[in-house]
């Protein structure tokens, strides 16, 4: 499998070899307990996404385990491989390539990614209640077709339900939903 990026966990690309098609996927490896059971909470907010079905919204095709040492609920399963359908880049290396190569943003570009983030937002909001919690511009993703799809949904909290302060400090501070600024405004970051 070819990597196709690298953070704080790598995501691959992987080939499916009885039918041809092909997935991003996104390794996640639990270190420690308390990291394996955050990662389980992020997949059962992502179960919950993937019925909504939005254009823009990355795809999630589905989730396999790994046994390993990491003992939880889950029963000694210490890797989760995520498959997703595949971008051509994040927003964060359109911008990076763009600063070099001095070609920026259109204003109809600009207007499609603010109308695909606004509606991907408003969609979780209103059908989920969720925030996605860490909107940036490497979690915005550019499709083969020129669509923009946000990813990263694993920072998406049902704050009604699941919203601790040590969720909140999770996501990018500079790029933290205005839910938990409001929730946590009085704290010190």
């Amino acid at each position: 499998m070819a990597v196709l990026g690298k953070g704080h966990n790598t995501t691959y690309l992987y080939k499916h070899t009885e039918n041809d098609t092909k997935y991003a996927v996104r390794e996640i490896v639990a270190q420690r307990n308390n990291e394996y059971s955050d990662a389980i909470q992020k997949l059962e907010d992502l179960e919950e996404i993937k019925k909504m079905n939005h254009p823009n919204i990355l795809v999630y095709h589905g989730i396999c385990f790994e046994k390993g040492r990491v003992h939880s609920k889950y029963k000694n399963i210490r890797t989760i491989y995520i498959f997703t359908e595949i971008a051509v880049k994040s927003f964060e290396e359109h911008l990076d390539q763009s600063q070099k190569d001095k070609e920026y943003l259109t204003l109809k570009n600009a207007k499609r990614l603010i109308t695909s983030l606004l509606s991907s937002l408003a969609s979780l909001h209103q059908k989920l209640g969720l925030p996605h919690g860490d909107i940036k511009p490497s979690n915005i993703l550019i499709m083969e077709d020129g669509s923009y799809k946000i990813s990263d949904l694993g920072e998406v909290k049902n704050i009604l339900k699941r919203i601790e302060y040590k969720h909140a400090v999770e996501s990018s501070l500079n790029y933290l939903a205005p839910e938990l600024f409001e929730m946590f405004g009085k704290r010190s970051f």
